[in-house]
Formats: C-alpha cells, structure tokens, sequence
C-alpha cells in the first residue's frame, strides 16, 4: 500500500513535468502505460499501473516544475507557460490526500521548463526558461521552504543553457549535464557541478555527446562515490542512449567523472524532454516526447 501510494504521488509529479500534449497523455510508451526504471545492476524493469484522473489545475500550462516535499505530503508546482508561450511565475500547492490546490510563493520572473532540486530546506530552479528560448539568461531560482519566499540567487557561468539534465549528491552540490546555448540548435556537453552555499562551480569531465532535454538521476553508492545516470534528450534528433557517470569525490577536494554506455536503451526510438524521479535505489525515467506528442 504505501509503495502504491508512492507511485501515485511520484505519478503525478513526473505527468506536472512533461511538456507539449502532457495534458492528455501522460505516460505513453510503445502504446502502453507503464513505468520504466533502471536498477544499478544496468538491467531496465518494468513496473505496470493503473492511472486515475485528478483535478486539473486551473489553466494549461506547459513546461511546469513540480516537486514532492515529504515534511508536509504535497507537491509544489513552479511556473509554466500558456498555449501562447507566455512564461507564469505563479505557483501552487497540490494536496494529494484531499485533491486540492492551494496558491504558493510566486517565482520573481515568469518561467518554464527547466529543472527544480532539493538541497537541505531549498529547492533550486535551474537552467529555467524565460522571455528568450534562443538566448539563456542563466538565472537560478532558490526557494525557501522554511520562510515561503522565492529569490534570484545565482547565474550561471559562460555559456548559460537551458533545459541541462539535473541531479543533486550528498544533498549538497547540484551536476548539470548538457543544455542549450540556444533553442534546440546548440546543445553542450558540459557538465558542472555546482555548490550552492559557497556559489562555486567546476567543469567536470564532459558528457559522451552534445545533448539537451535529457534527465539525470542520481545514486550514492559510498559517502564518496555516487552514481549518475543520463537518458535520453535531443542531440540534432531524438536520443536513444542511457550513459552512466561514475563520480568520486576525492579526499583533496577534487572530483574525477568517467562515463560509460550502458547500451541497454529500452525503447525503440530516440526521445527527448525527459522526466524522472527516484525512488529508494530505482531511478525512473518517463514521461518523454517524440516529436510533439508524449
């Protein structure tokens, strides 16, 4: 039962994150509803569900961030923008128990897509988009769960992109995998690492392609190495490939990152926006898009 309602609750969050037509097909792969995950021992599994229909929020949006926030049971839900591609900066809270929606701290600046994270009491925002989709502005967004406010807290080095795949380890430092220096047309190979408390970045050893829209999950396997997996994104067409980083952070400090192919791809076909979640040691990925249907 509880694992059941996790699903449900971690459901509805990935459906909140999925962009264009998300609205009326949530979870769609090789004509079936279902979930892919990837255990860490490089074997993709399937779990089958059922999905039931909510309360819609108030508006259509696309391109929302959502996140699970154990302490109060509810989902936060960050911007988003209209059919007409105006970027919202309001916010909402949603009451899985009682399928409600209540009104949240609004962000400073309307925007979309783009990946929120937990590290301690704030949730980041990160590689967003705003009034530009061809010229990132590279702000980043953090949110104070203890004092309810949203603030501009950082930018991103030379060159800014939107739509980088994210992860957080140790609940400290935020990996940023990719993005576009402009649209779909310039996506990197950069990955950085991020600390938020001391407002520091490093460049790590770059991802295998040049890809935006991908989802990256994390796994810690000792306090000093982590597991990261990247799926999917566009890359001058869909991607169909899953990399796996292994990162070590060493006594002195630095961090070493290697990257392999797990060459276990479970679809038939390239896919890009993808969401995810996790899940005790399963990290899932899904929804996506090929070409403008989910």
């Amino acid at each position: 039962m509880r694992f059941l309602k996790f699903i449900k609750i971690l459901s509805l969050v990935l459906i909140l994150n999925t962009d264009l037509l998300s609205q009326t097909s949530p979870f769609f792969t090789h004509k079936s509803n279902h979930c892919d995950y990837l255990l860490f021992s490089n074997v993709m599994d399937t779990i089958n569900g059922t999905w039931s229909y909510l309360s819609p929020i108030s508006e259509a949006l696309l391109g929302v961030n959502s996140i699970y926030i154990n302490e109060t049971s509810r989902i936060l839900i960050a911007g988003g923008t209209d059919t007409f591609v105006i970027p919202r900066n309001s916010c909402y809270w949603y009451n899985p128990s009682a399928n409600s929606y209540s009104s949240a701290a609004s962000l400073p600046l309307g925007r979309w897509s783009g990946k929120l994270v937990r590290v301690k009491n704030n949730l980041y925002l990160i590689g967003s988009v705003g009034n530009s989709f061809s010229s990132p502005d590279g702000l980043i967004f953090r949110y104070s769960l203890i004092s309810n406010l949203w603030e501009i807290s950082d930018t991103m080095p030379a060159p800014r992109l939107h739509e980088a795949a994210v992860c957080v380890i140790k609940d400290s430092l935020i990996v940023t995998i990719g993005g576009s220096a402009g649209g779909f047309s310039f996506p990197k190979n950069i990955v950085r690492i991020y600390n938020p408390m001391t407002r520091l970045w490093k460049t790590l050893t770059p991802y295998p392609i040049s890809v935006t829209t991908a989802h990256a999950e994390s796994h810690k396997l000792t306090d000093s190495t982590f597991v990261i997996v990247a799926f999917g994104g566009y890359s001058g067409g869909y991607v169909s490939l899953v990399y796996r980083g292994n990162l070590t952070i060493h006594r002195n400090d630095s961090i070493s990152l290697s990257w392999t192919n797990l060459d276990n791809f479970p679809l038939s076909q390239g896919v890009y926006r993808v969401s995810g979640g996790k899940w005790n040691n399963y990290l899932l990925f899904g929804p996506f898009m090929r070409g403008s249907s989910v």
